[in-house]
């Protein structure tokens, strides 16, 4: 699977990057990581995909993925979600992620898009001062 996902459950931290080419289908197996793991509720999470080819996914996967997730009880929508991108082409495709998941009359957890690694951690801690908690790249 071409999204790699470490839980650290004593900080209730997610870390997962993508690598190759995603599709849809890489996003339904992490999908079901949490969906199939109510233990890793309210965690907050930094998915890399900096390294990722996003150019594979078609408008109606993206549609079909943020209607599972955004229809799923699997995420706390208290918790956040820090996407880190490689460039602007990226963002596109995860902009229109964003907009297919507010259709959906659940809740979703906070999303932000990040060009660097330590700005999503920063937002994730709530804290600048990168070196005062335990989350390591």
């Amino acid at each position: 699977m071409p999204i790699v996902t470490t839980i650290k459950k004593p900080i209730r931290f997610i870390q997962s990057t993508g690598t190759g080419s995603l599709t849809s289908d890489d996003f339904d197996q992490y999908h079901s990581l949490f969906a199939n793991n109510p233990s890793i509720y309210g965690f907050n999470e930094i998915l890399d995909l900096s390294t990722a080819d996003l150019s594979a996914l078609q408008f109606s996967d993206l549609m079909n993925v943020a209607e599972r997730v955004s229809g799923s009880q699997a995420y706390d929508p208290d918790s956040k979600l820090a996407i880190v991108l490689r460039n602007k082409e990226q963002e596109e495709v995860v902009n229109l992620y964003q907009m297919a998941r507010t259709l959906s009359d659940n809740p979703c957890r906070s999303l932000m898009v990040f060009f660097s690694h330590d700005e999503a951690l920063k937002w994730i801690m709530g804290n600048p001062a990168q070196d005062e908690h335990p989350i390591a790249r």
